[in-house]
């Protein structure tokens, strides 16, 4: 059995419909995890999820697993896994946190794992950096347990975020056409 590890899972996600396809991380789901029996997917995400949302994971077309954790955060009886997709994730990590956060997934994974890593780096309202001059916008980190969806941006930059990911990962970098001040990583690889 090989395990696949979905990031940060986000409150849209519970079941991949056909509209979702043309996301290339769910159409790639779709295309090589959950046609194969070998692979079991789980996804983490620690943010606060309602019972009624809870039981909509459970019930899930997708998730084998679910883990209400950080990445940051020890798991138990956990696998370590072959591969992972940390997508719309890191601008959301606690700004103390985002060094920890590689370190801990380290741990997750297995030494010749491959992952994929895109960071929205807009202000997640007018797909620009306009809101983000406000220091007060965004600005509270909220933990699962607040039982709140607020968005919270750590403002790390785009050269911060290459430089943590520099220190630990090998990785192609590909264009990212369609939206500016996003940062889209393929082949990530721990480094040797």
């Amino acid at each position: 059995m090989k395990h696949f590890l979905f990031i940060g899972l986000g409150q849209y996600h519970f079941d991949l419909k056909i509209e979702h396809y043309k996301d290339t991380r769910f159409r790639k789901l779709n295309e090589k995890w959950l046609s194969d029996e070998k692979w079991k997917i789980w996804s983490c995400d620690p943010k606060y999820y309602s019972d009624e949302d809870l039981q909509k994971i459970k019930e899930s077309n997708w998730i084998d697993c679910f883990i209400q954790k950080n990445i940051c955060e020890k798991w138990n009886n956990v696998p370590l896994f072959d591969e992972w997709d940390c997508t719309s994730v890191l601008a959301h990590v606690n700004y103390d946190d985002h060094e920890i956060f590689f370190e801990s997934l380290i741990k997750k994974i297995k030494h010749d794992s491959v992952g994929h890593i895109h960071i929205d780096l807009s202000d997640h309202q007018t797909e620009t950096m306009e809101l983000l001059k406000d220091p007060n916008y965004a600005s509270k980190y909220y933990d699962y347990h607040d039982g709140k969806y607020d968005v919270y941006l750590n403002r790390v930059t785009e050269e911060k975020w290459i430089e943590i990911i520099d220190r630990y990962f090998t990785y192609h970098r590909e264009p990212v056409v369609c939206k500016k001040h996003r940062v889209k990583l393929v082949n990530v690889r721990l480094k040797k």
